[in-house]
C-alpha cells in the first residue's frame, strides 16, 4: 500500500484533525517523510479543485468538504446534532458562563433533553460554580465546527453585549 494512499486514508477516515505527529506513529514512520506526503495531498487536491480539501487547522489536517459545498451536501447529509441542539450549542459558545437558567429562559424546558444529548457527545461540558451549573463548549466543539478558540473569544469580548443580550 502507498504511504499517500496511507495518510490519506488516515486523514480520511479521522473524526478529528491529525497532525503530522499523529500520522507518522500511527504509520510508524518519521515525521519529515509524512509533513512532505501530506504537503504533496494539500498541493495534488488544490491542484483538482474538487469539492474536498485537505484543510489545514492549527497544525493539524483533515480531509472535509469545501465550506462552499456545506449547502447542498446538507439536503442529503445526515445530521449529527438536530437544529434545537445547533441553537442551544450556539448560544452556549457566543456567552461566556450559561447556565441553566439562561437555558431554560431561552429554551424552554426542552433544554434539559437537548443539552444531556450534547454532554454525551462531548461537545458541552457542565461544572458547578457555586449553586450554578456552568456550561462550556469543549475541544471537540472547535475541532468539529473548525473554530478558532482564540477568535471565539475575540468576537465575545468585543460584542459582549450584543451576543449575551441577544434572544
Amino acid at each position: 500500500m502507498d504511504i499517500k494512499n496511507k495518510v490519506e486514508t488516515l486523514l480520511f477516515s479521522s473524526s478529528v484533525p491529525l497532525s503530522v505527529k499523529d500520522i507518522s506513529d500511527l504509520l510508524e514512520m518519521p515525521g519529515p517523510v509524512i509533513s512532505k506526503v501530506v504537503r504533496s495531498l494539500v498541493r495534488e487536491y488544490e491542484k483538482r479543485e474538487g469539492a474536498i480539501e485537505v484543510a489545514r487547522i492549527g497544525i493539524k489536517y483533515r480531509i472535509q468538504l469545501k465550506p462552499e459545498y456545506s449547502e447542498l451536501a446538507d439536503r442529503v447529509a445526515e445530521r449529527e446534532l438536530s437544529r434545537e441542539q445547533l441553537k442551544i450549542l450556539g448560544f452556549i459558545a457566543a456567552r461566556d458562563h450559561t447556565n441553566r437558567t439562561d437555558l431554560r429562559e431561552r429554551f424552554g424546558s426542552r433544554y434539559e433533553v437537548l443539552s444531556d444529548a450534547l454532554l454525551e457527545k462531548k461537545f458541552i461540558t457542565v461544572k458547578r460554580v457555586g449553586n450554578a451549573d456552568i456550561f462550556a463548549v469543549t475541544k471537540k466543539f472547535f475541532t468539529y465546527f473548525n473554530v478558532n478558540k482564540k477568535k471565539l473569544e475575540e468576537l465575545r469580548s468585543n460584542n459582549r453585549e450584543g451576543l449575551n443580550d441577544a434572544k
